[in-house]
């Protein structure tokens, strides 16, 4: 048996009793018609407000890029500066060659600067990536020149993605917008089910008071035909007992002549 076929069946302890259920008030201005607009206006207002969420994430990232662009900028120029002003001899190691490689940079243009910088970044980042998945043997051996515990950060990503692929299959392959777009039809799929249940619930309810009206009616009309065959009787000994009566006096009138 389904689900369904057992709500179906299981009419509930108004189908075995004479109570009438309670008619719901309306409510004014409210009607089927405005709930549809009311929820519809619902679900656009969530999706402005994801897709503004959005663009605010994009541009919060490009705001950081731009941030770790122009750090990386200041501090060539300090180091350029630093190469610059040391002419008593006493320069660190590699203060030369830095200086000229930042002259080259300027010569270069600004395009071949930024475009040096974005390499850098991206190259710190795949660094970072491998260290964080664990592919770097060598810098393993280097255990002192270590800042952050890869290892940790390694086994706490694995086990943060086994959990994220216990819940949801392919949830590393997606995007935020996916992701967003995957949790919208799951919340409109929720709210669908939801409606879905009420009307099976209406459903059930209103099956239930059609069965105690017809239960009703049946009621009503076995005790009109009681009352019915109950009032012949009577009638009919009423008719009994006066031919009965009329019968004993025409006898006794032949008897006194």
């Amino acid at each position: 048996m389904s689900r369904d076929d057992a709500r179906a069946r299981d009419l509930g302890w108004r189908a075995g009793s004479s109570a009438m259920p309670a008619r719901a008030r309306a409510i004014e201005n409210v009607n089927d018609a405005s709930m549809i607009r009311l929820r519809s206006t619902m679900l656009s207002e969530r999706a402005r407000a994801r897709a503004s969420g959005g663009r605010r994430s994009a541009n919060a990232d490009a705001s950081i890029g731009s941030r770790a662009v122009g750090a990386l900028r200041v501090r060539e120029n300090a180091r350029g500066g630093v190469g610059r002003r040391a002419d008593d001899g006493g320069r660190n190691a590699g203060v030369d060659a830095r200086a000229a490689a930042d002259r080259e940079a300027r010569v270069a243009g600004p395009s071949q600067t930024s475009r040096g910088v974005r390499e850098a970044l991206e190259r710190k980042a795949e660094a970072y990536e491998r260290l964080v998945r664990g592919e770097d043997d060598d810098f393993e051996a280097r255990e002192d020149e270590r800042v952050v515990d890869f290892a940790a950060k390694a086994d706490a990503r694995r086990r943060e993605h086994d959990d994220h692929d216990g819940m949801r299959p392919g949830m590393g392959m997606m995007s935020d917008d996916m992701r967003r777009e995957l949790e919208r039809r799951e919340w409109e799929r929720a709210v669908d089910e939801e409606e879905r249940e009420k009307e099976r619930a209406a459903n059930a309810r209103r099956v239930v008071f059609d069965i105690e009206r017809e239960t009703e009616r049946e009621r009503d009309a076995r005790d009109d035909a009681k009352r019915q065959r109950e009032d012949d009787d009577a009638a009919r000994r009423e008719r009994l007992k006066a031919k009965f009566l009329r019968d004993l006096k025409s006898g006794r009138r032949k008897l006194a002549k």
